[in-house]
């Protein structure tokens, strides 16, 4: 005798699967799932699970993404649609080209010297963001140094902060000339420098 099963029955997931770590930029495909079941009743149900939409491009963090089960029978059994979390940390981008470094004169801090310029990326993508002095009250010595230089991302969430060196030129003090004597007032034997007034000058 004929019997007609009008429709396929869903499995239950007893297991989530667990999904592998990835970095920021990568797309749920770099992540695999391992593990899981599924049942229907007390009878195990054999099939695979895989990413839903495996070329999202998830946020850094442990967001919940959408996972199909599909079962190996799929005649008597429907697929089934599950959210498991993806551990997405945080890409660290690359400096392609350093910041250049406004010249200063000896005793200034690096708060003085101005960075312009300068970019970042991770791999293709490029980085928005600003460079900054790590230590702008440092106080360099004469001549060329390699200061240190941190670039902060305008989306901190997803990406790391990035510490390069930039050179930085630092001048003599220029001597100026006087030109023009000041005059000193007159004092008394006895009374101090400072009680002559000093008036004019120019250098």
């Amino acid at each position: 005798v004929s019997v007609t099963v009008n429709n396929k029955a869903t499995p239950t997931v007893s297991t989530l699967p667990t999904a592998g770590a990835i970095t920021y930029g990568q797309t749920l495909s770099s992540s695999t799932l391992t593990g899981g079941a599924a049942s229907a009743g007390s009878t195990p149900v054999a099939g695979t699970f895989a990413w839903t939409t495996p070329t999202t491009t998830p946020g850094a963090g442990t967001p919940s993404e959408s996972v199909t089960f599909t079962p190996t029978d799929a005649t008597t059994y429907n697929t089934v649609t599950v959210s498991v979390s993806v551990a997405v940390s945080k890409a660290t981008p690359t400096v392609s080209t350093l910041p250049v470094a406004g010249a200063i004169a000896s005793g200034q801090t690096l708060s003085s010297s101005t960075l312009t310029g300068g970019a970042v990326s991770a791999g293709s993508t490029p980085v928005a963001g600003t460079f900054a002095w790590t230590t702008p009250t440092t106080a360099p010595p004469a001549g060329t140094d390699p200061e240190s230089v941190t670039f902060t991302p305008t989306d901190a969430t997803d990406y790391n902060t990035v510490t390069v060196s930039v050179s930085v030129t630092v001048n003599n003090k220029t001597t100026p000339t006087v030109s023009t004597l000041p005059t000193a007032s007159g004092i008394t034997y006895g009374q101090a420098l400072s009680s002559s007034t000093l008036t004019g000058g120019a250098a």
